[in-house]
């Protein structure tokens, strides 16, 4: 058996000549029923999650502009930066932050995946350049706008949902498109459909089914 997560995934393995394919979703469509049990919010207020990729610093910085643009009408949000991976030195990212004009804006710290999800979950808008955090924040009901580098499989993913206005390529930015995004989808949560999270849960039966059927975990069992 060979899961993906996308259609466009499942043909490609069809035209290698694999007919072995089924369509899943992604595993982190589960997160919110798997990991998070806690739905109240920490982090009162409004609040967005400026997602910095640290080796691609640049390409965060030249969405500031109309992030602050955004600021000035929409005063009443928080800024807090961060981003997927531990990082030992934040320097960078305080640097970062110096530029954003919100009324308050802070460095997000993590240990754990998980700490980063709770913290998503209190978000009210995500800004991402890569994939899960955008599918986290999907699942969990947050408005996200993608600014993306590794744009065809995070386009398969905005598209999948029927939302791929929210993407924009970072090779296509202005100033302008990115303000636009923003004023029509900061307060636009999205739905990831039922049947696509059943589907996810599929991938995790899957291997279920697979480690009970090795001989080890019979052995183990008796």
């Amino acid at each position: 058996i060979v899961t993906v997560r996308n259609a466009e995934s499942l043909k490609q393995l069809e035209d290698y000549g694999i007919k072995s394919g089924i369509l899943t979703a992604d595993t982190a469509h589960t997160v919110d029923k798997i990991l998070l049990h806690d739905n109240k919010k920490h982090i009162d207020g409004k609040n967005i999650f400026f997602h910095v990729q640290i080796n691609r610093i640049n390409d965060a910085r030249k969405i500031i502009p109309a992030l602050n643009k955004f600021l000035e009408i929409h005063n009443e949000y928080n800024v807090f930066v961060g981003t997927d991976q531990y990082i030992s030195n934040d320097n960078a990212l305080k640097e970062f932050t110096t530029q954003i004009k919100a009324k308050q804006v802070n460095v997000l710290h993590f240990d754990y995946p998980v700490d980063l999800c709770y913290t998503l979950s209190d978000m009210d808008v995500i800004i991402t350049p890569k994939l899960h955090v955008g599918i986290v924040g999907a699942t969990l009901g947050k408005s996200v706008l993608s600014f993306s580098i590794h744009t065809e499989k995070i386009n398969r993913f905005y598209n999948q949902l029927h939302e791929n206005g929210r993407s924009l390529p970072m090779a296509e930015f202005t100033d302008r498109k990115a303000l636009e995004m923003l004023e029509k989808y900061y307060n636009v949560p999205m739905k990831v459909p039922e049947q696509v999270r059943k589907n996810a849960f599929k991938n995790l039966y899957y291997v279920d089914n697979f480690v009970k059927s090795l001989p080890a975990y019979k052995e183990e069992k008796i």
